[in-house]
């Protein structure tokens, strides 16, 4: 069984913490960002945003002051990315049966999450959203001051680029039917 630091088992997102504060402690902020991004296509949005429940569970705490993770995080998503734009994960190549076709219904912040780790597999990927723009409550629910949208337009655009195509205000049991979602893809992940 894999034994996990207490500020990795802390991190609703299951980052790897210890892997991205120590590597960019080494100044090695490319790989840092790339070790977040294994398991969250959102860093930014965490280095902004987040409650960092890992600090609580910091080891270092009991010597002096936790380590300021969500500072790091987005220390890091700054030095690592070049004007937002970050080294996503190469996308798995499958032989063509092997391709599922998967509808992602919610283009909040789950939805093109489960779309970001599903187009890594080599799957392909839409996501039907609602709304007239991709973010959900990430674009809704959050303030200006304390989440850009522009930050958030360039995440979701690192998810988009590798491949996820999308459908803005489209509304299931509206704009097109369940019965049609289930034709048309392999499976339906529902993400509202």
């Amino acid at each position: 069984d894999l034994v996990y630091a207490p500020c990795e088992n802390a991190c609703p997102a299951g980052v790897n913490v210890p892997a991205f504060v120590n590597l960019a402690a080494e100044g090695r902020y490319r790989e840092a960002l790339e070790a977040h991004l294994d398991r969250n296509p959102f860093p930014m949005a965490c280095g902004m945003t987040c409650t960092h429940p890992c600090e609580d569970k910091c080891r270092r705490a009991a010597m002096d002051t936790p380590v300021a993770v969500r500072e790091v995080k987005r220390f890091l998503t700054e030095m690592g990315g070049h004007n937002g734009t970050y080294p996503m994960p190469e996308v798995l190549s499958r032989p063509g049966d092997e391709v599922k076709s998967v509808g992602v219904i919610g283009g909040g912040p789950s939805g093109l999450t489960a779309a970001y780790f599903l187009r890594r597999l080599g799957h392909r990927v839409m996501v039907y959203e609602g709304q007239e723009q991709l973010g959900g409550m990430m674009r809704y629910g959050i303030p200006e001051y304390r989440y850009p949208k522009a930050v958030l337009d360039h995440e979701i655009r690192n998810i988009l680029d590798m491949g996820v195509g999308y459908r803005v205000g489209c509304k299931v049991g509206e704009d097109v039917t369940m019965e049609e979602l289930k034709a048309e893809h392999d499976a339906i992940v529902v993400s509202t």
